[in-house]
């Protein structure tokens, strides 16, 4: 027997595309997956087409429009709802760089604007609806159980709501269940993918950059899209751009969801770039292991998730200050940095390099650096007669994380 609370007086009273049962004082029986259950008057609003000689499926499945704070609930369920509010320096660069995915909807939120993420594929086990529906009847119901009737209701008057007899045939890839807490799980593979119709994206993804401590980003990565085909950056929006709706970063502590440009499409790459910026949807990402695993995951409207993975790099103790950050051409170009780095620089001084323009890349060999416990000292004039302008220095090391700031010489 299924453990439910004490049947009251519910009922069934929907018409049309919902179940209708006349009026009269009896007892209905359902079978949920082989058990009876006992309900008396039962206000379910449960499809009929789902009704097989009063068995009632394991599950409803179905769609709805969700934030993406309630997106990505599960990863966090403790943080405030407007964690994925928009921020209002970003309000002006989505007027130059709007969402590329018509499943992305920027809508007001408590005040504020956020991403909404349009018919997303959820459930609902039969057995936590029930147990909601008749708590909210007998008077006994919280605030968990309010939010399961209330999503229920969200994606049941879609009228295209599906049971789980046979899900090879359900038209759904993966979905999202409500669980007892009344938010929603990370996305479940319904069925088998070899019964699915949904394309590969094409594989492997591989990380075409990585940047650890790159300005305000504590990291930044770029996903480099194999496909020899594509030329324009048209052409890479047309075959993927335009069907990725969400981008998320897995670590063994914890996931983050990216939003909308904390990701974003770069021309003329054809790839997907993204950031970790110090915002509280990303607290605690600045601190990690060495060969501690990384997961990307990229997820396309009609396409199996994506998943590229790779091993963090070691974090640096002490990050790169520059001094001073502008610069003549009689100065000495001072560089204070992380003693492990040091040494990686003294054995191989060709890891770090100074960046001009696109293309200029000064490198330099240890006699042209002054070397102290932690920090590097190169005269100006050692590259100044490229001229002035924005410079970067960009040290890239297969132990210790790469490195990316810049400075200006006037």
């Amino acid at each position: 027997m299924i453990a439910l609370p004490p049947p009251d007086s519910v009922m069934i009273d929907q018409t049309a595309f919902y179940y209708f049962l006349p009026e009269k004082q009896a007892e209905i029986k359902f079978k949920v997956n082989g058990k009876r259950i006992n309900v008396k008057w039962l206000n379910a609003d449960i499809p009929i087409a789902v009704y097989s000689e009063n068995e009632l499926p394991d599950s409803y499945f179905g769609s709805m429009d969700m934030t993406l704070n309630t997106f990505h609930k599960w990863m966090d369920p403790e943080a405030a709802d407007d964690i994925y509010n928009i921020p209002s320096t970003n309000h002006a660069i989505l007027k130059r760089f709007p969402p590329t995915s018509s499943k992305i909807e920027i809508v007001k939120y408590q005040g504020d604007s956020t991403y909404l993420l349009k018919n997303i594929d959820v459930a609902v086990k039969t057995n936590d609806l029930l147990t909601a529906l008749i708590k909210k009847k007998s008077g006994k119901s919280n605030d968990k159980d309010l939010k399961i009737i209330n999503y229920w209701h969200q994606f049941k008057n879609r009228k295209a709501v599906y049971n789980e007899y046979d899900k090879s045939k359900l038209p759904v890839y993966k979905v999202k269940y409500i669980n007892k807490e009344g938010y929603f799980n990370d996305r479940e593979l319904v069925g088998n993918l070899k019964d699915k119709t949904f394309r590969p994206l094409p594989s492997p993804l591989t990380f075409e950059k990585e940047y650890y401590y790159l300005m305000k980003y504590s990291y930044a990565f770029a996903v480099h899209f194999p496909e020899s085909n594509i030329q324009t950056y048209d052409e890479f929006h047309d075959a993927y751009g335009k069907y990725v709706y969400a981008v998320e970063i897995r670590r063994p502590i914890r996931s983050y969801g990216l939003e909308w440009l904390d990701y974003i499409y770069h021309r003329p790459d054809h790839h997907l770039e993204a950031g970790i910026v110090d915002y509280e949807r990303f607290k605690g990402f600045d601190q990690w292991n060495e060969g501690e695993e990384l997961e990307v995951r990229v997820l396309a409207d009609g396409f199996e998730d994506a998943i590229v993975k790779t091993r963090m790099k070691r974090p640096l103790q002490k990050h790169a200050l520059l001094s001073p950050p502008k610069l003549k051409k009689n100065d000495i170009l001072k560089v204070s940095l992380d003693e492990g780095l040091i040494n990686r620089i003294k054995e191989n001084p060709t890891i770090f390099e100074i960046t001009f323009k696109e293309n200029i890349k000064v490198f330099f060999d240890s006699k042209e650096m002054k070397f102290g416990i932690d920090y590097i000292e190169i005269p100006v004039q050692a590259f100044a007669k490229e001229g002035s302008g924005r410079y970067g220095i960009y040290i890239n090391d297969n132990v210790y994380a790469s490195y990316f700031t810049g400075f200006t010489l006037e």
